[in-house]
């Protein structure tokens, strides 16, 4: 083998060896769960969705919920038990003290979770069934308790 030849092949074996270790990767898509929250057939202004494994073998899984809406990604298949907790928004005052005894104040827009729904409420606390890929899931909450 000359040279060139000697190249060829080296550049072919790596090529080779490269298609090979890639065709053991598979794309996978995560897996998600998305969908609305009504109480009373009103979108859900603020609030929180808690996802709890009913096997508990995995850990649970949470989001906010917004004007009604919410996004659960990278969520691991299995059955969960599906809590909604409403919240409100309210500006308040932060207040802390430094280490040299300063006082500090910080104003923004923090949020005060307040249990405005209850669990045994019609709709809350169910069993949701998540498989791989997309999932969609409303909870439709017919009265507060």
């Amino acid at each position: 083998m000359n040279k060139i030849q000697s190249r060829v092949a080296l550049r072919l074996m790596i090529v080779a060896l490269m298609l090979a270790a890639l065709s053991g990767c598979s794309y996978t898509k995560s897996t998600q769960l998305e969908g609305t929250v009504t109480i009373d057939g009103v979108p859900l202004d603020y609030g929180s969705l808690s996802l709890e494994s009913t096997s508990g073998d995995t850990s649970g899984f949470g989001s906010k919920i917004d004007q009604g809406k919410y996004l659960v990604a990278n969520i691991v298949p299995g059955k969960f038990r599906g809590t909604v907790t409403a919240g409100i928004r309210q500006n308040v005052n932060r207040v802390a003290s430094s280490d040299d005894g300063r006082i500090l104040a910080e104003r923004g827009n923090d949020t005060l979770d307040l249990q405005q729904i209850s669990p045994n409420a019609t709709g809350n606390n169910v069993i949701i069934e998540i498989s791989a890929g997309d999932n969609k899931y409303d909870f439709v909450i017919t009265s507060r308790q």
